[in-house]
């Protein structure tokens, strides 16, 4: 293990600090890390999010090593060739203390990357995709574009979501996902607005429903709400033929405790104690 990707583990800002000005240059040197047989590359940055994903450490101090190595000259948008950017990876994983200081440093909020199901997205678009409310409401605060229904319905803006729904056509799938994109972004009123106007709560796009996602992101809150509005706890999914609880089992595993899985898994089992 390299003495950064040591430092950045243990959260020891202070030798990342001496290791970096001794070096600067290891602030854009990939680091590796994984098992033998499936291990990968990452920029320093990237791994900043990508470490406490994958419950490689929890000290809480991404920030203050993101700020030492764009201080040390690591690129803010990231290597050339490299896909995401560090805000990509920042936003989809929830990281907002990297997100804002990445933001404050100057990061494109208008890059695009790709990935399943939000084909040329902006950090904004992952941050929706993947439920992280945090960083969705900051990037909105900073000034990212709504540039689409799926991501105003994320960022809680249920005016334009109404009049886009209203003013054109889009297909099931496309509302699905309006409403997974609300869902796992804890907009209820937003929620609220789409089954008021006859939208099935136990809806599919074909693999799972709302309830589903929002046990998967870790969202009690509208985990409750689909509940009392009726959403069936016992549908299991097409895929994996998994219940909502199942869900937020597999990736609570997946996590850790970070999230909160263990809340959405007890409103689960305290309204559906059949499922326990």
């Amino acid at each position: 293990m390299s003495q950064l990707k040591k430092a950045i583990v243990a959260g020891d800002v202070e030798r990342a600090r001496q290791l970096l000005n001794e070096n600067p240059k290891l602030a854009s040197t990939p680091i590796r890390w994984g098992s033998i047989l499936n291990s990968c590359q990452t920029e320093p940055l990237h791994f900043l999010s990508d470490g406490p994903f994958n419950q490689l450490w929890d000290h809480g101090r991404q920030a203050e090593l993101a700020q030492i190595l764009i201080d040390a000259g690591a690129p803010v948008d990231g290597l050339p060739g490299a896909g995401e950017t560090p805000l990509h990876g920042a936003a989809s994983l929830g990281e907002a203390g990297v997100a804002e200081v990445l933001i404050d440093a100057g990061a494109n909020m208008e890059a695009v990357a790709s990935y399943p199901g939000i084909p040329d997205g902006t950090p904004l678009d992952f941050a929706v995709h993947f439920g992280m409310v945090e960083v969705v409401d900051l990037l909105v605060r900073e000034g990212a574009k709504i540039l689409s229904t799926r991501i105003a319905a994320g960022a809680g803006q249920l005016d334009r979501v109404r009049a886009d729904l209203e003013s054109a056509s889009f297909s099931d799938e496309q509302v699905f996902d309006v409403l997974r994109c609300a869902a796992v972004c804890d907009r209820v009123p937003l929620v609220e607005y789409l089954l008021d106007s006859g939208l099935d709560v136990n809806v599919t796009d074909g693999k799972a429903t709302a309830l589903h996602w929002a046990a998967w992101e870790a969202k009690p809150n509208m985990v409750s709400f689909l509940l009392n509005r009726g959403a069936d706890a016992t549908i299991l999914d097409a895929k994996h033929h998994m219940s909502a609880s199942g869900w937020a089992q597999h990736r609570r595993k997946e996590v850790g405790s970070r999230w909160g899985h263990d809340e959405v898994l007890a409103v689960l089992s305290r309204r559906t104690p059949d499922l326990r």
